[in-house]
């Protein structure tokens, strides 16, 4: 019978695994609130499609590769930019 439902939350391992990143990553991104997460006493539960929505939000192409960048490499590369001579 449970063969025909439908899951609607993740364990942690599932989710970092669904999305190709690391445990580490995967904690970094739910303990800073980043990534939708649902506490249920101890445990932890990712809500797949608020998970699919996050994941869409990055893909989107709203960012450029820019963006993605930390600031200090966009800052080092504005000033390296400034210093280039043609």
């Amino acid at each position: 019978m449970t063969d025909n439902l439908e899951r609607m939350m993740y364990r942690p391992a599932e989710a970092f695994e669904a999305a190709g990143i690391s445990r580490s990553v995967g904690y970094s991104l739910i303990a800073s609130g980043e990534w939708p997460s649902v506490r249920i006493g101890r445990a932890i539960r990712i809500p797949v499609e608020e998970l699919r929505l996050w994941i869409q939000s990055k893909t989107s192409g709203n960012h450029s590769r820019e963006d993605s960048q930390p600031s200090s490499y966009t800052k080092n590369k504005t000033r390296a930019e400034a210093n280039f001579v043609e």
